[in-house]
């Protein structure tokens, strides 16, 4: 009896920490102030409020060279277009030709890749076809500023020659881009995390990229040390045999002089040969005409893939993130293509949704007292029973709450529909399983014919649940994946829970 006891307490007092956690979250000294360490619930932007941005066809110029036969040369100093005969010119930055209805809707999807990539689950975009004008909502987070960046980049990639900015590849040879990482052990014991942007070329790209790597492969330093050696050593040896031919005749030693003088003079010139050989020959990566970085090739690219490393060797999470992110942006743009206008932000503004934080507050509260009321009404009719099967449910509602927290769930007003089903259902069966244990004698076979008839009912509503959370729709995803982790809850824990407390008070 006493263990019986004990165990019931011990469940009901877990329950109850679980609901004060839930309720009113765990607080640590952060910075002098007090913080709660609870991850906070995901809003979607009809709840939270959402950052909209309108981008406009640029109007601007630029100023472009050309030479005598009226072709655009891609970069000139000015002594150079002085000497060549070059000349400036002032260019539209979109010109009519490219703002058209076909390169309207193209922008759009490279802009919805880029926010696919980029992680963004919520997002609606408007294109006007008259103007070209692009309406872009996402949501307000610590991340909508960088995807703010993002959405209006060219994203033009360019590898060309360092000194004469010849262009090798560009975006049109990629197939696709993403971020790679790699863990090793440090010098200093510690582990650092690499990580790499992987940039695969396609198939008819491939050859070019490991000729680009032939040709400026990594050249090894070489010690010149040992050749002018021998130079000065057939030198000494042919003239000490000149003057020991005759040593008497001041012709031949001015002959031999002269000689010296014309070995020295042609290994300066091996020496200044050599140097031009082994000159170093790089590339440089362009993203937009800035230069991500210049490089040469230490290995030949037989693959078709070529791997970066971005930034330093991480040994701390904010190093990582940071090094993350830059090879995430850098991936999306190469990975969404080319913008074929040039677009800009004209609007920036943060809209405050018409459901504030206020009014979410009060349907907490009025959560917390529906859940109060049903306890009541369950002690009231079941006695013992209803307030062991009423602390169980506020057990689950605690669960429910942290669980939709912890899965990134995004909670919409749909969601919202289907935490109170849950919360229903769940309520169905504990009140099934109350009912036909309250004057059974064999306790424990009937709680679980009464608990799997009630989870086979359920069956149907699982598959959707399932169904939905592959629909990319926010509304409709938030809804079933509230619903799918209602119902793996529910299983499990009224099974673990639920069950135990019943049977164990009915023993």
């Amino acid at each position: 009896m006493k263990k019986n006891k004990l165990k019931i307490i011990t469940i009901l007092l877990a329950i109850i920490l679980i609901a004060t956690i839930s309720i009113f979250g765990i607080y640590k000294k952060m910075q002098n102030r007090m913080e709660n360490i609870v991850k906070d619930y995901t809003y979607s932007m009809e709840l939270k409020g959402a950052r909209n941005v309108r981008l406009v066809a640029s109007e601007g110029t630029k100023e472009i060279i050309k030479d005598a036969q009226g072709n655009i040369i891609e970069s000139a100093t000015e002594e150079e277009i002085e000497q060549n005969g070059y000349t400036k010119e002032e260019q539209k930055i979109n010109e009519e030709t490219v703002l058209t209805k076909e390169n309207y809707q193209r922008v759009k999807e490279i802009i919805e890749k880029r926010l696919e990539n980029l992680a963004v689950d919520e997002y609606s975009i408007a294109v006007d076809e008259q103007t070209g004008d692009i309406l872009i909502k996402i949501p307000e987070n610590n991340n909508t500023d960088t995807v703010v960046g993002n959405l209006n980049t060219a994203g033009v990639f360019k590898i060309v020659d360092s000194k004469t900015n010849e262009v090798l590849l560009d975006g049109n040879d990629i197939k696709l881009s993403n971020v790679l990482y790699s863990t090793d052990s440090l010098s200093n014991g510690q582990t650092g995390t690499y990580v790499y942007l992987n940039i695969e070329f396609t198939k008819s790209s491939a050859e070019k990229i490991n000729q680009i790597s032939k040709d400026y492969k990594t050249i090894e330093e070489t010690n010149t040390q040992n050749t002018t050696e021998e130079n000065s050593t057939q030198e000494n040896t042919t003239t000490e045999e000149n003057q020991q031919a005759d040593q008497n005749q001041v012709a031949e030693n001015t002959n031999t002089e002269a000689n010296q003088t014309n070995v020295t003079s042609e290994q300066a010139s091996t020496q200044e040969n050599t140097q031009e050989e082994q000159e170093q020959k790089q590339v440089k990566l362009l993203i937009d005409d800035t230069t991500l970085m210049e490089t040469s090739f230490d290995e030949e690219i037989t693959t078709g893939k070529m791997q970066l490393s971005i930034g330093q060797v991480a040994t701390d999470q904010e190093t990582l993130e940071e090094n993350v992110q830059r090879a995430t942006n850098i991936a999306t743009l190469l990975d969404s293509g080319n913008m074929p206008i040039v677009y800009e932000v004209e609007d920036n503004k943060y809209i405050i949704s018409d459901i504030t934080t206020e009014t979410l507050k009060y349907v907490e509260i009025g959560f917390i007292i529906l859940i109060i009321l049903i306890f009541l009404i369950l002690a009231i009719k079941y006695k013992a029973l209803g307030i062991l099967g009423g602390f169980s449910i506020i057990g689950f509602v605690s669960l429910l709450t942290l669980v939709i927290r912890y899965t990134n769930v995004v909670i919409s007003i749909e969601s919202i529909f289907a935490i109170i089903l849950s919360i229903a259902l769940n309520i169905i069966i504990v009140k099934t399983i109350i009912k036909n244990v309250e004057k059974s004698e064999n306790v424990k076979k009937d709680i679980y014919i009464a608990y799997g008839k009630t989870l086979l009912k359920m069956i149907p509503i699982c598959i959707f649940s399932i169904i939905a959370c592959f629909i990319n729709w926010v509304p409709i995803n938030s809804f079933g994946m509230v619903m799918f982790w209602g119902f793996v809850l529910m299983t499990v824990y009224n099974f673990a829970i639920t069950n135990t407390l019943i049977i164990e008070q009915k023993k």
